[in-house]
């Protein structure tokens, strides 16, 4: 089981599960491998998940405001270095092709909300808590 207080998250992908575990040797290596900046790269994805959410109901649209913000390459790397602190064996191209193979544009399995949530998690510390909408009022 993943213990958030040790940066453990766990994520499923392609029919595999992954243990994930972000830290600051991970983050490190992100911005080396891509000359990027994390958390600017973190904060443009949350602003696109805030507003991609405004037209969720035009895919195309949706898409494309999240895809420009979180490259295939940017998510599949933090996913790669964070699986790799718990697997030696993961391979960046099995996550360029989880992503490739599932990628529903409707739920958490999509790149950019996949990287926006481990970023967050990241910044947070936690996994962000999900509204219950099973309550009546």
């Amino acid at each position: 089981m993943a213990n958030p207080l040790l940066g453990e998250y766990k994520i499923d992908l392609n029919g595999l599960s992954y243990d994930l575990k972000l830290s600051m040797s991970v983050i490190a290596s992100y911005e080396d491998e891509l000359n990027s900046d994390f958390m600017a790269d973190a904060y443009a994805g949350i602003q696109a998940m805030v507003e991609a959410a405004q037209c969720k109901d035009q895919p195309a649209k949706y898409a494309s405001i999240l895809c420009r913000a979180v490259s295939r390459n940017k998510a599949a790397m933090l996913v790669y270095l964070a699986a790799k602190e718990s697997n030696s064996q993961v391979e960046l191209g099995e996550i360029h092709e989880a992503f490739l193979v599932d990628h529903a544009l409707d739920d958490a399995r999509f790149h950019p909300a996949i990287f926006t949530t481990l970023a967050l998690f990241a910044i947070q510390g936690k996994k962000p808590k999900k509204k219950d909408n099973s309550k009546a009022g």
